[in-house]
């Protein structure tokens, strides 16, 4: 692929995402995205990493994926402790409670 196609296709993907950024269902006051990272890959791998701050009474919060088909999916709180999950399509519950912190962080193509 050359280098002007390849900056083209990056740059298109990277105004896709900002247009569908993740959401929470509840409402805005109960998550706040602090930082989105995407890095694309040359096989078209992209890796996705989230920081997002949470209301910590809510035992979840529901997030949209920038992808129906997320692989190596990890959440982590603020203290590094794994987070419960489950994905349906563009979906992913994350069971929260207690949490003010969430990292995301997953894999697509």
């Amino acid at each position: 692929m050359k280098p002007y196609a390849l900056a083209a296709f990056f740059l298109g993907f990277c105004l896709i995402t900002a247009a569908n950024p993740i959401t929470c269902v509840f409402s805005q006051a109960t998550a706040q995205v602090q930082s989105t990272i995407l890095s694309l890959y040359r096989d078209g791998l992209v890796h996705c990493e989230q920081a997002i701050t949470l209301n910590e009474l809510l035992p979840q919060v529901i997030l949209s994926l920038i992808s129906e088909s997320p692989e190596n999916i990890l959440l982590l709180d603020e203290n590094s402790t794994v987070v419960d999950y489950t994905v349906a399509g563009k979906n992913l519950t994350a069971y929260t409670l207690g949490a003010n912190k969430l990292s995301v962080e997953y894999d697509t193509m």
